[in-house]
């Protein structure tokens, strides 16, 4: 004890004085759920907080309108990292609404992802013109993370930054699978959870460490997040633990948090994904929980915006239909979530497809929430998806096409680029 408060004196002694200091909630965690938590908590920005108003944004709508309201209102600084940033009408409108809050006096900071953006045209704009190259005059702040000539590509060559992360004013954060264009904005269904409290200034240390990474000749900016002792037990709010993964972090974070949960759930886990080929640590830790009883479903969408994606996708999901895992085709709205759930009380929304490129290549970001209010909102979420889906079965998967199967067998061994 005495050796544990020596520690928080002495981090306290050296903190800068604009230090923000956040509490530890792991304690407050399930207990069967703590060394989730704990194993997941490689920095202080990916400490469980609690105290954290959330909410569940679902619908192109509803995000759009909700996230340029948060944007209309910040006073001091608006964060941005983003894999697509449409050059179509609705991007060209949230880039509008940057300059003006930069115009005003705001710190308006955009992480900008070279590859990402450079397949991601969606108008007739020339190549490399328009909303992108005409920031910096607007007074945003922007800064390339990956561009072609970074050496991270020489030992990733298809690392990018596939991160969907909004923050106003440090004190709310968005996280999920929604990019900055029609189709996050008006078209698609996808997931965003909007996040208001600590772990507000969570995610913004997570964004600070690629702003840094961008900077090259620019001076890198200290981090000013630090512990400071266990939160209280009578804190109010849902407990929140943002993680950033990439090659960067320590193991393939996203791939083992969901096995983790997978072997250690007792009743459910469901899954959400647009584009659906898993690790084979992945799939093998789906199919000992289906075995062991526990109801593991997949909701995936019966046909993606990436058709080649699909055969594979397929492929699949008729080996999760044999081992006895409950696959769901969503044959609605295209569904571009990428979420998961267990045992009402532990809800992930992130920005990761369950993919081998997801899992394994690209940076990411995950927002999970262990609140069991929470948990049975984000339930009637995946319940909805299941009312809109038609099961796939091994009768399904054996019946497929002789070309379909080729197909698959064709494009299996490139898996690790889907």
């Amino acid at each position: 004890m005495r050796l544990l408060l020596a520690m928080l004196l002495a981090g306290s002694l050296v903190a800068p004085e604009d230090s923000v200091f956040i509490q530890d909630a792991t304690p407050l965690i399930r207990e069967a759920w703590q060394p989730l938590a704990r194993g997941l908590s490689i920095s202080p920005a990916s400490t469980p907080t609690a105290g954290n108003e959330v909410r569940f944004l679902h619908h192109a709508p509803d995000f759009r309108e909700s996230l340029m309201q948060d944007f209309a209102s910040a006073g001091r600084q608006i964060e941005i990292e983003c894999f697509l940033f449409g050059t179509d009408s609705t991007g060209k409108k949230v880039a509008d609404v940057m300059a003006q809050k930069a115009a005003e006096g705001v710190e308006v900071r955009y992480v900008h992802d070279f590859l990402g953006n450079l397949f991601g045209r969606s108008s007739n704009d020339p190549f490399f013109t328009g909303i992108i190259s005409g920031m910096d005059k607007k007074g945003i702040l922007k800064r390339d993370l990956s561009p072609i000539y970074n050496a991270r590509r020489l030992i990733y060559p298809f690392y990018s930054n596939h991160r969907k992360i909004y923050i106003i004013d440090k004190e709310i954060a968005y996280a999920g699978g929604m990019n900055l264009n029609t189709h996050s904005m008006v078209a698609w269904d996808d997931s965003q959870v909007r996040l208001k409290g600590p772990s507000a200034a969570c995610m913004h240390e997570i964004f600070k460490l690629h702003w840094n990474e961008a900077a090259r000749l620019k001076p890198n900016e200290p981090s000013k997040l630090a512990v400071r002792g266990p939160a209280p037990s009578t804190a109010s709010g849902a407990i929140v633990q943002t993680i950033g993964d990439g090659s960067d972090a320590p193991f393939h974070i996203t791939q083992d948090a969901l096995v983790w949960v997978l072997e250690h759930a007792s009743k459910y886990v469901w899954m959400e994904t647009p584009y659906f080929t898993p690790t084979r640590p992945l799939l093998n830790a789906m199919k000992d929980a289906a075995a062991r009883g526990v109801d593991v479903r997949v909701l995936m969408c019966n046909a993606s915006d990436m058709g080649i994606v699909d055969p594979v996708s397929y492929y699949y999901a008729g080996v999760c239909a044999k081992a006895g895992i409950k696959v769901m085709m969503r044959t609605g709205l295209f569904n571009h979530s990428k979420t998961f759930l267990s045992d009402d009380y532990l809800g992930c929304v992130s920005s990761a497809n369950i993919d081998k490129l997801s899992l394994k290549r690209l940076s990411e970001i995950l927002a999970i929430v262990y609140d069991e209010a929470a948990a049975l909102r984000l339930k009637e979420q995946f319940l909805a998806g299941f009312d809109d889906s038609a099961e796939y079965t091994p009768q399904d998967a054996d019946s497929r096409t002789a070309g379909q199967k080729v197909t698959e067998t064709l494009l299996l061994p490139f898996d690790f680029l889907m």
